[in-house]
């Protein structure tokens, strides 16, 4: 039976692959449960494993979508208002900021259909009152909110580069002419916005944000075919996109800010991963406290004293006010100590 369902499954009598539902009732169904897109089972072990692995996928990957669209909204919505109360007028042109918005779907899309993987079930489950932004979520959106910021704004109000167009922008006019200085603030921008994606597929605070990268196709063709975009839009766009071609050495300074996303990224989850590294040696150094304590007593009450490590790490110290006697009328003054 498990022959036959999987042979239907991977059938190419006809041209389009169709949706396919398979039903079972043992552990002998599983392989075809795995290769159909709807499987309807018992409780077996094999089906609440699957079940677990691809709703918690679900939720992961609305985590990753949310992430790169709350860091390009952030990024995009500060830039634009600064810019109108600055120069009157926004950094990046209409038809930029239309280009800008399209790239951000077409690759924010891909990120929340990346196929699930069995380090899924390795995780404990998400609590019925965990907030759908997590902390280590909210360190990678501000520190990636901070990063591009600052490298956009620098760009805009600073020559921080030796080139004679790279001025500061003049008063706004009608019709703003294309210049190298607001081309390249508008292909860093987007270099930025496209490798951050790469940032965006771990949210749970993993180094490697490759890992996984090439088991999902469409991720890979749309950063690709976006990145390939931008650069004939900048190379040959003209008029049409205010740009002006650029050279190797400008395309450098580009390229190399947007890979700071991924260098700066690492730097976040450093700083996520030192503050948790803090709390252990903080909850690490409780046991060691109390047994400082507890030997500074017997010091201090060499006659009578004793320690009970309770579930709530607390340390109860009972001194004694006479050496130690069988006799009940001795006074005993409780302590404690947490």
């Amino acid at each position: 039976m498990q022959i036959g369902k999987a042979g239907i499954i991977d059938s190419t009598v006809l041209e389009k692959r169709q949706v396919v539902a398979v039903t079972g009732d043992g552990t002998n169904d599983g392989p075809a449960l795995k290769k159909a897109d709807f499987g309807f089972a018992k409780t077996i072990p094999v089906r609440k494993q699957i079940l677990m692995k691809w709703s918690r996928n679900v939720y992961d990957s609305f985590c990753k979508y949310l992430q790169f669209r709350l860091t390009f909204f952030v990024v995009y919505s500060i830039m634009v208002f600064t810019g109108a109360c600055i120069n009157q007028d926004s950094p990046l042109t209409a038809v930029q900021s239309v280009w800008v918005c399209l790239m951000y779907v077409s690759i924010s899309k891909p990120l929340a259909t990346e196929p699930p993987t069995d380090a899924l079930l390795l995780r404990k489950p998400y609590g019925p009152v965990k907030p759908l932004i997590s902390p280590t979520m909210t360190k990678n959106i501000v520190g990636h909110v901070i990063y591009q910021l600052t490298v956009i704004f620098t760009l805009i109000y600073h020559d921080f580069i030796q080139h004679r167009q790279w001025q500061k922008r003049p008063p706004a006019c009608p019709a703003r002419p294309p210049s190298v200085h607001y081309t390249i603030v508008f292909n860093t921008c987007v270099l930025m916005l496209i490798f951050n994606a790469i940032n965006a597929r771990k949210i749970h605070g993993e180094r490697n944000v490759f890992k996984g990268i090439f088991k999902n196709t469409n991720f890979c063709v749309s950063f690709l075919g976006t990145l390939l975009a931008q650069i004939l839009i900048v190379q040959f766009g003209g008029s049409a996109y205010s740009c002006v071609a650029l050279n190797w050495q400008q395309w450098l300074v580009c390229g190399c800010l947007g890979l700071g996303s991924l260098l700066w990224g690492q730097h976040v989850l450093m700083q996520a991963t030192m503050c948790s590294f803090m709390c252990y040696i903080t909850s690490s150094m409780k046991p060691r406290l109390h047994t400082a304590v507890l030997w500074l007593l017997t010091q201090r009450y060499p006659g009578g004293v004793y320690a009970e490590q309770t579930r709530t790490s607390r340390l109860c110290v009972c001194s004694v006010s006479a050496p130690p006697s069988p006799a009940p009328s001795i006074p005993v003054s409780p302590v404690m100590l947490s």
